[in-house]
């Protein structure tokens, strides 16, 4: 499921950033209506995800998390029309692109603290450290944050 739904934010879908190209137009920026409902559907089940399991993560992760979900309530309202049509404010809404490489991250941390404890389980290991986000990853600040993520 996340990898079609990947497949599809990496530019094979029209809708993916023509959200901000004209909100009221969306539904009418695919073939079909089922197209962008099949996205949407996907997009419900990872908005379930990150709300039931975002709390299993770094705390580095999840300001992507939070955007993505943002882009998939956007996307709906979007979809079901009941967004007005200035684009500028919905940019701040489009998927993280940065989101795929973020989370190879902190499952490749996971896996190191895994690997730590297993070749050490008798010893009293510190707190896991927190992931550290490369610059070339780091997410624009929030309209009116301040620059935060």
């Amino acid at each position: 499921m996340i990898s079609a739904d990947k497949a599809l934010r990496r530019g094979r879908c029209p809708p993916c950033r023509n959200l901000t190209a004209s909100p009221k137009n969306f539904q009418r920026s695919v073939d079909t209506p089922e197209f962008v409902e099949e996205i949407l559907s996907i997009d419900a089940k990872l908005l379930e995800l990150i709300q039931e399991k975002s709390g299993l993560v770094s705390s580095a992760v999840q300001p992507y998390l939070w955007r993505a979900a943002s882009h998939f309530r956007i996307m709906k309202l979007a979809f079901q029309g009941k967004l007005d049509n200035d684009p500028q404010r919905y940019a701040h809404c489009v998927y993280p692109q940065q989101l795929d490489e973020i989370i190879e991250l902190e499952i490749k941390r996971i896996h190191g603290r895994i690997d730590l404890i297993q070749s050490n389980p008798m010893v009293l290991h510190p707190p896991a450290a927190e992931l550290a986000i490369p610059d070339h990853l780091k997410l624009s600040g929030w309209p009116g944050s301040s620059g935060k993520p």
